[in-house]
């Protein structure tokens, strides 16, 4: 009978132990990935600081338009800037659009603008919606960077009589 023989055995005791090592180290590796997965975030763009007037121009067809204009604040690019309300937004010569929102660009195309082009104070904007009777409709400028970006309402304007 050998003396010492369960004891002696160091082999078992080397295996449990580089198999906690190695579950140590996959599972640090494992925090670590997802630290940098979850835990980083790009900065968002934010919103710019712009201040927008409204006025309603009454028409003698029925179809009354809305002017806004660029009051004060930041520039903006024109395909960042989107026009909607829940009636619907159509060019001011009536061209209609199956879109619920047009980008600035969009409906400034006809009178020239540029693609892309920065939104200054001063410049304007004629639009119509698709309703004829313009009461009490709610028109939104939203703020978008890029298609798959955050939006944000930059000005509500609800009009009136």
């Amino acid at each position: 009978m050998q003396v010492g023989g369960v004891l002696g055995d160091e082999t078992a005791v080397s295996t449990v132990i580089s198999v906690v090592l190695m579950v140590a180290i996959t599972v640090t590796l494992a925090a670590v990935v997802g630290a940098f997965v979850f835990g980083f975030e790009e900065p968002r763009e934010s919103a710019p600081q712009v201040e927008f007037e409204f006025e309603k121009i009454d028409q003698p067809s029925g179809h009354d338009e809305v002017v806004v204009t660029h009051a004060n604040g930041e520039t903006v690019q024109n395909t960042n800037l989107y026009i909607t309300s829940d009636e619907g937004i159509r060019d001011a010569d009536g061209s209609p659009s199956s879109d619920s929102r047009l980008s600035w660009f969009r409906l400034a195309e006809d009178d020239g603008a540029e693609r892309g082009a920065a939104l200054r104070v001063e410049d304007s904007l004629r639009f119509e919606t698709k309703a004829a009777d313009i009461e009490n409709v709610e028109v939104r400028l939203i703020w978008q960077p890029s298609p798959d970006a955050p939006s944000a309402i930059l000005a509500r304007w609800i009009t009136r009589g």
